[in-house]
């Protein structure tokens, strides 16, 4: 038996806005004077780490200079991550249809991997997402998606029960950590995808 949906669950980058990747590599790649393909690899290495917390921005661009033999006088002192960011921030259609599923009654949930600077920077500048009911930044909570236990947080922070919620995010590999979780799981591709998806699930 299929139980309802009274819990909603949403990504932040390429689901509630457009996926900062690209802009950030580009940005950051003119910044060191390196090519886009070698700092996206070296990048995506170890993403993982400081999204977590495990490692600091600072370390961070260390680490890429040196195996990609960057001068040490272009390691960035100021957070190129806010600064890349603050030009590449553009909310998507989807930040309005959760606000009328909150209205509606759901619960939300926004589960974003999320290095410190991020969180720092929408802190300084999104007041507007007050409306989910529960806030998890992978940083603070020194793991990751698609870990299992990152899903359980946020579950746990909003009373809800895995069968009674949906997850959407933008990756496949945590959608699938959505589902190893539990909970009904959905690849986001655009908004109007979404709400046929969601609406299959019976939430409109």
């Amino acid at each position: 038996m299929k139980h309802a949906i009274n819990t909603v669950i949403f990504d932040w980058g390429g689901v509630l806005i457009d996926d900062p990747t690209h802009a950030f590599i580009s940005y950051c790649a003119e910044k060191l004077g390196v090519s886009e393909k070698d700092l996206y690899r070296e990048h995506m290495k170890i993403e993982p780490l400081v999204q977590s917390g495990k490692m600091k921005e600072k370390e961070h661009w260390k680490r890429i200079c040196r195996r990609l033999n960057v001068p040490k006088s272009r390691i960035p002192n100021a957070s190129v991550w806010y600064q890349a960011l603050s030009r590449s921030y553009h909310e998507k259609e989807t930040v309005s249809f959760a606000k009328a599923l909150k209205k509606k009654g759901y619960k939300l949930g926004f589960l974003s991997n999320a290095e410190s600077a991020g969180v720092r920077w929408f802190n300084d500048h999104r007041k507007n997402y007050s409306f989910f009911d529960a806030r998890i930044f992978s940083v603070d909570v020194k793991t990751v998606k698609p870990k299992k236990k990152i899903y359980q947080m946020m579950l746990k922070r909003l009373k809800a029960r895995p069968e009674e919620s949906v997850f959407i995010d933008d990756r496949i590999r945590n959608v699938k950590g959505g589902e190893d979780a539990g909970i009904r799981s959905i690849l986001f591709k655009s908004s109007s995808q979404l709400k046929k998806d969601l609406k299959k699930l019976g939430v409109f």
